[in-house]
């Protein structure tokens, strides 16, 4: 590693508080190749995970269906980064910003748990310092609004997508009334298939 580099990764204190109120403080790194392959990883498994999730708690999914949607996941997964596809707006919820924080403060803290740094995540100042922080050493750009008001993931002010899950049920719906609409020109009664 040249000296640039290291000087680059070098570790910044960030300091978080408990529910208590008790001061938490990290040393946090910027993120290197190896780290931001993982977080990419990470999205990309956790996108699977949540539409296989969203398709089994639809009782009216068909066997055909959930493999055609699964199949459309798989083939949208590998676009997904942390900076591009949903990844940003999946960063931005305190699963992604947990992961985020761990990938950042593990070298420096190898016995930290990423249960552990989840607690921390559900407070609003928490996510502005760590999103603030993560900017200053990654040197991206965050809005100012971002950090005050904690919306917004790593690449704040970029228009985004919808949730896998929303723009799933939304195909689903729209699956159903096509099925209503041809099983209504036939006599009898609408059964489910």
């Amino acid at each position: 590693m040249s000296a640039s580099a290291k000087l680059n990764r070098a570790p910044s204190e960030l300091t978080l508080f408990d529910k208590d109120g008790t001061e938490r403080k990290f040393q946090m790194r910027a993120l290197n190749d190896r780290t931001l392959t993982e977080l990419d990883e990470w999205l990309r498994s956790k996108f699977l995970a949540m539409t296989r999730k969203s398709l089994r708690d639809d009782p009216e999914v068909t066997e055909h269906e959930y493999r055609a949607e699964m199949s459309i996941a798989q083939e949208r997964a590998p676009t997904i980064t942390f900076m591009h596809g949903i990844g940003p707006k999946m960063i931005a919820t305190v699963d992604g910003m947990t992961q985020l924080l761990f990938l950042s403060i593990r070298e420096n803290h190898p016995k930290m748990t990423v249960e552990k740094l989840r607690k921390l995540m559900f407070s609003q100042a928490n996510i502005a310092a760590t999103r603030k922080k993560f900017a200053q050493l990654n040197n991206r750009k965050l809005e100012k609004s971002d950090v005050d008001t904690g919306q917004g993931g790593p690449a704040a002010g970029k228009k985004q997508s919808q949730q896998p899950s929303q723009q799933l049920r939304q195909k689903r719906l729209q699956k159903k009334k096509h099925r209503q609409q041809k099983l209504k020109g036939k006599k009898g009664k609408f059964t489910k298939p």
